[in-house]
């Protein structure tokens, strides 16, 4: 019947819908009509969790990148048909992906990079991720690899709360010299995808992948370097963003899609590769990490752990990230306005745009930002300054010393706290804040 077009419930034509045909394969029962039929193609980039080619088209995003930028500057946002994984379908390699992490990685700036427990609300972060380590793993003698550790906040931290055998794993040279050189830490340079072989002679008793799985292109070779790096009845522990969870806790239009997050997993994503590779479930829990100060971010955290006797199974269908991601997209379409960018067009008034991350990629492409009389961008992070983003210059925010020019502040998370530093700087230049999917105008 029309009824049993499972894009019914998220697609609400019904008048539309027409014979029922199935998608998908074993242990999958996706049903669609023939004019929904038309929204699902070959994936360019298989399923990163059953092998499926077959998806469903969500959206597609698009991006301006800065100069040298190695991540392609679009793809579509998919769902597999088969177990039903949200990804995007990137034509970008594993190999695009080391080379951004080791030349251009955000994490390198201890400053404002999340991952080194240097702000109050990223130790906290760091903090519930140790405590709920130690509720699993309270033998401090264990052996713990932390891989894409960056600055190394969660090894310090365990090394604080009395873990002796602690080493990290990234591929950044100024990450790997910062823990080693300032914390004294054993790290080491290097991918997930070598780890194998840098640590053929060893085996950890904890593996960690802390927000590093939504940035991997090929995750059943991810996870099978990181089983093979654990002891017999080694554990592993995934912590990643919840996907399931995007429409409740929205930020800024399509903000959970950028060049670096390709995967947008949920408890049922965990728990099939947990089933392909025959592990046994500790725990697994959804979290809320602050993100700002206005702003709370979805994740969830798993711990899984080796077993020998465990048979691999199938991976099972799950529609909950499918089902919150596009709500998520029709949420975002219907809160896509930017009235104040309008207006600027129309004035072509000189404005400085504070902020060239992933915010600023998706506006330039897809508002009338691309329109606006831009003469500079600002952005604290150093690894940005001195490129090109829309054919304008990145600076430092030293170049508010040398101009009155209005300044756009664009930042999903952070647009409060740049106004406060604007504010605490002393300038006289007029504030613009792009906020929550409509623009607010604070003229400090």
């Amino acid at each position: 019947s029309i009824a049993d077009c499972l894009i019914l419930d998220f697609a609400g034509c019904i008048d539309e819908h027409g014979p029922i045909d199935l998608l998908g394969g074993e242990r999958t029962t996706m049903a669609v009509c023939g004019k929904c039929r038309e929204s699902f193609s070959r994936a360019i980039r298989i399923c990163p969790i059953c092998n499926s080619n077959e998806a469903e088209v969500l959206h597609n995003q698009r991006f301006e990148l800065s100069e040298k930028h190695v991540l392609p500057n679009n793809y579509d946002v998919v769902a597999c048909t088969k177990c039903g994984f949200v990804y995007a379908d990137t034509k970008a390699t594993q190999k695009d992906y080391d080379r951004f992490y080791k030349d251009l990685s955000k994490y390198e700036d201890t400053s404002i990079a999340s991952g080194t427990g240097c702000n109050v609300l990223d130790a906290k972060r760091i903090s519930r991720a140790t405590s709920d380590i130690a509720k699993y793993v309270p033998d401090k003698n264990k052996s713990i690899l932390d891989i894409g550790c960056a600055n190394g906040g969660l090894l310090i931290e365990l090394k604080r709360n009395g873990y002796k055998n602690v080493v990290g794993l990234d591929p950044s040279p100024a990450c790997i010299d910062y823990v080693q050189n300032e914390h004294q830490i054993e790290a080491h340079l290097g991918s997930l995808f070598g780890a194998d072989h840098l640590f053929s002679d060893q085996h950890f008793d904890i593996v960690i992948l802390s927000h590093v799985l939504e940035h991997i292109v090929d995750i059943q070779m991810a996870y099978e370097k990181a089983l093979s790096l654990l002891s017999k009845s080694g554990q592993i522990y995934v912590e990643v963003p919840d996907a399931s969870r995007y429409s409740d806790y929205y930020v800024v239009p399509y903000f959970y899609f950028d060049c670096e997050h390709i995967n947008h997993f949920d408890l049922g994503a965990l728990s099939n590769l947990a089933l392909k590779y025959g592990l046994d479930k500790v725990t697994e829990n959804q979290i809320e990490i602050i993100a700002s100060d206005t702003n709370v971010y979805p994740a969830l955290y798993a711990i899984y752990q080796k077993n020998q006797q465990s048979d691999q199974q199938a991976p099972i269908y799950n529609s909950h990230a499918r089902e919150s991601v596009f709500e998520y997209i029709k949420l975002s379409e219907k809160r896509d306005e930017w009235p104040l960018l309008e207006d600027l067009v129309s004035s072509q008034e000189e404005i400085i745009v504070w902020g060239a991350g992933s915010f600023a990629h998706r506006m330039l492409q897809s508002s009338p930002l691309s329109k606006c009389n831009i003469t500079a961008f600002i952005d604290n992070d150093s690894n940005k300054q001195g490129k090109m983003l829309h054919g304008v210059p990145i600076r430092s925010s030293d170049i508010l010393k040398e101009t009155n020019a209005a300044i756009l502040v664009c930042s999903a998370l952070h647009s409060n706290e740049i106004a406060n530093e604007i504010k605490t700087m002393g300038v006289d230049n007029n504030i613009f804040e792009l906020k929550k999917g409509n623009v607010n105008v604070s003229q400090l």
